[in-house]
């Protein structure tokens, strides 16, 4: 039976939910009728582009409205200026203004791949504003400058009316969801730590934690940067924010690699090792409760924890005596001293990273006092070859399009034209192009329907703007809510976009039901060609992408040599957590490929964790640092390595060289890992004890 004291917090959540969606559907829909109220009060031609600015940008926190408002005000300058460019150089040559059209366009779509959050989305903007401004002025090149500027009004007053409205009616910050991250994710990884290194937990859950954490490190960055623009206070602290996301990937990179290590240990029966360890382990979770026996959530919390587990941590060396002591008596093996260092060194650089990531945090109370060596910024990853393709995909279904609507002088050919500029660039990001496609397609279908009788039987008997506002608030409040709904979000931009395009409100407006119907046509043609564009041609797909970000995600272990050691992880690890967050997806509902690809990912980043390593140790010049990264890439040299690795530990069994065993160690396994994984095998590979 249902326990019925769970369903008032049931209900209370859908409450909320729903509560959420219909504020964000009030708001977008009440800036989309300010807009339009005053584009006719400021007699702009296209009242209609206003209102469509504020569903474009309309987003539920009101920092990523503010920083999407900037970069299509950025994109918009630009790709107008572009526009006007195209139509001064090639004023009587259609064909040639196309092709530079095209070739713009296809420019801004390669680069946008490169980038990301709203970045990448000035560039997609900026294509299709000298498509949007452009092909009018070279229609009419006596008033190029008034239709930029005018175009340029319209995105401007949507932008303000849609940021202020999400500033004013029960707005949510991103600066508020940012504090919550934070301190939801430091007392959730410390948990989380506690149970990795007091019992043994199932690979499959590990997995799971560390896809939300790799997962959490890319959202919180996007966070971030949405706050920026909201928030003076995360301003002050965006660098140091930075640098905590960076801390936290090392740290958790550190634990799993102890979790690893561990996993390994057991399954060759090395006991006595895991329980020499298990004490001092004991002792490090110890540390990282506050009075109450609870961990840390607040900086004001961390701050004593941050301090208490420093000064615990410079006593490390008498730490590790008592835990050499517990190993028992000094006639074990060779092979257990190594495996005993190497997990005691893995605890350490746990540790160290830990200290760092908790210090940064407790330092988040007091933003002003700047630490020096503030990180740099992420490093997204994309392939050249990829973005090269996404943006020719966009020139040649724009060129392709472009020539059906001069040679058969369609006359509302724009229409479709316009469409195949922006879609097949707008979805080239998605892991699967044509459901975006296929969803904001739909969405215009369910729009018509709304959009139909309006034009035809409501506008015409309207008299006044009052009356106009009260026609549209119920279809604008419905498709609002469907855009705040991740699983019907492209439906209601969809539908949004057809009820403001297709009723085309005009300063002076004008009725002609041919025209009206010549436009819904060319919508729906628009997006065939759209769907062209990733179906028929002869170019590669979103499973070519996929292969691509896979080979990839080896070829990061090439940065860990590049420039000093603490940059070159912050960009090793920000890269592969970039990628790894691009390929998941991708995988779709395929639970096993998913979870291998994770896999896959985490070794990646414990072998560069140990390249580093050996880098500070000063061996990053030798053969073996760079053969890792080849065997990586080419699975056929792993074997070699292996052996090179194996009779490098040989004989390395004193404390003096306890970071470089740690370093091979790992690097031993993180190979045996990828041959595994390359084989299609998931569990550790069984290795004969003198090999560890």
């Amino acid at each position: 039976m249902t326990d019925r004291r769970a369903l008032p917090a049931d209900i209370a959540e859908v409450w909320r939910e729903q509560r959420e969606h219909w504020l964000f559907a009030l708001r977008t829909a009440s800036g989309c009728l300010l807009a339009l109220w005053l584009a006719f009060r400021l007699n702009l031609h296209s009242p209609s582009s206003a209102a469509i600015t504020v569903t474009i940008v309309a987003l539920p926190q009101s920092g990523y409205v503010i920083e999407k408002a900037f970069y299509r005000l950025t994109g918009t300058l630009f790709g107008g200026a572009v526009g006007l460019l195209l139509v001064a150089a090639f004023a009587q040559q259609r064909e040639f203004f196309l092709i530079g059209l095209a070739a713009w366009i296809g420019v801004c779509a390669a680069w946008s791949q490169k980038l990301r959050n709203f970045r990448a989305y000035a560039f997609v903007l900026s294509g299709y504003t000298a498509c949007i401004v452009g092909y009018p002025a070279f229609i009419a090149p006596d008033s190029a400058l008034q239709i930029a500027v005018d175009r340029v009004s319209a995105v401007a007053l949507g932008l303000l009316c849609g940021t202020v409205l999400n500033a004013t009616i029960l707005p949510r910050s991103a600066a508020v969801e940012l504090v919550g991250s934070i301190r939801r994710r430091l007392p959730e990884f410390l948990n989380y730590a506690r149970a990795v290194l007091s019992e043994v937990r199932p690979r499959q859950q590990v997995q799971q934690q560390q896809d939300h954490i790799l997962h959490s490190i890319v959202a919180l960055e996007a966070v971030r940067g949405a706050a920026y623009f909201e928030d003076a206070e995360s301003r002050i602290r965006s660098s140091r924010l930075r640098r905590l996301n960076g801390e936290f990937t090392a740290t958790s990179t550190a634990l799993h690699a102890i979790y690893r290590l561990r996993e390994d240990l057991l399954a060759r029966e090395r006991t006595r090792v895991v329980a020499a360890l298990h004490p001092l382990t004991d002792q490090l979770l110890a540390q990282l409760e506050t009075g109450a026996g609870q961990v840390p959530r607040t900086a004001a919390e961390a701050a004593p924890v941050a301090r208490d587990f420093g000064a615990w941590l410079s006593q490390w060396n008498r730490h590790a005596a008592l835990a050499r002591q517990r190993l028992g008596p000094p006639g074990g093996s060779a092979d257990e001293l190594r495996e005993f260092e190497a997990g005691l060194q893995l605890l350490h650089w746990f540790a160290q990273d830990l200290s760092r990531y908790l210090d940064t945090y407790a330092q988040l109370r007091n933003p002003r006092r700047l630490r020096a060596d503030e990180a740099p910024a992420p490093t997204p990853r994309t392939d050249p070859l990829v973005a090269a393709v996404a943006g020719l995909r966009c020139m040649l279904a724009i060129v392709l399009t472009g020539l059906f609507w001069m040679q058969t002088g369609w006359a509302d050919g724009f229409n479709a034209f316009i469409l195949v500029c922006v879609f097949p660039a707008l979805f080239a990001t998605m892991p699967n192009p044509m459901s975006g496609i296929r969803g904001v397609a739909i969405g215009f279908a369910i729009g018509a329907v709304f959009t139909v009788p309006m034009y035809l039987f409501v506008v015409p008997r309207l008299d006044g703007y009052a009356e106009l506002a009260a026609a549209q608030l119920p279809p604008l409040l419905l498709f609002c809510s469907w855009i705040a709904r991740p699983a019907t979000s492209t439906r209601g931009l969809g539908a949004m976009l057809m009820l403001l395009t297709g009723i085309s409100l005009t300063n002076p407006m004008q009725y002609d039901v041919a025209v009206f119907a010549n436009r819904i046509v060319a919508t729906f043609a628009g997006f065939a060609f759209s769907a062209f564009a990733y179906t028929a041609l002869p170019l590669p797909g979103p499973a070519w992408v996929t292969a691509r970000l896979q080979r990839a995600l080896p070829r990061q272990l090439r940065t860990t040599v590049s420039d000093t050691p603490e940059r070159a992880r912050h960009a090793f690890e920000s890269g592969v957590a970039d990628l790894i967050t691009q390929i998941t997806p991708r995988l779709g509902a395929d639970v096993e490929a998913r979870r291998r690809q994770l896999d896959a990912g985490l070794t990646v980043l414990e072998a560069g964790f140990a390249l580093l390593r050996l880098r500070q140790q000063n061996a990053g010049d030798s053969p073996l640092f760079r053969l890792v990264p080849a065997a990586f890439e080419n699975p056929r040299h792993i074997d070699p390595v292996l052996q090179a690795i194996e009779d490098q530990l040989q004989g390395r069994a004193g404390r003096n060289d306890a970071r470089t065993v740690a370093a091979l160690r790992l690097l031993h396994l993180s190979l045996r890992e990828w041959r595994a994984h390359t084989a299609n095998e998931v569990a550790p590979l069984p290795e004969p004890a003198h090999a560890a």
